[in-house]
């Protein structure tokens, strides 16, 4: 079953990318 090996990938790819949307939209709020 290949697609249980790639399985948790997206969702650490998600996370990371949430967790750098926020650092950024935290300093968006700080420089306004």
């Amino acid at each position: 079953m290949p697609f249980a090996g790639k399985h948790p990938y997206p969702q650490v790819i998600a996370a990371q990318l949430g967790n750098e949307a926020g650092l950024v939209g935290v300093a968006d709020l700080a420089r306004n």
